[in-house]
């Protein structure tokens, strides 16, 4: 019986560090996780800082130009209608 007894005492603590050791992780793996958050929050507002610098420049080349850009604009839009067509057709 006393075997028994120590058998179940050294299996709690066993489960007792496994238990502190998969706090430890979690942390680590939280702390990692945060870190990566906050890369990609950074990286998505240079990418938003460069397309509204990109559409800031287009606004402002078809405020400049407005025959060229609804030029461009019917050409963009007949080669897309025109590549949509070919392949809805097959």
């Amino acid at each position: 019986m006393d075997a028994e007894i120590q058998e179940n005492t050294d299996k709690l603590h066993n489960l007792k560090e496994t238990i502190e050791h998969l706090k430890h992780d979690a942390i680590e793996i939280q702390a990692k996780a945060r870190e990566t958050l906050g890369e990609l929050k950074d990286r998505s507002q240079v990418y938003q800082d460069s397309a509204r610098q990109a559409l800031d420049q287009a606004a402002e080349y078809c405020n400049q130009n407005p025959q060229k850009a609804a030029l461009i604009a019917a050409a963009a839009g007949a080669s897309a209608g025109l590549l949509l067509g070919l392949l809805l057709k097959k």
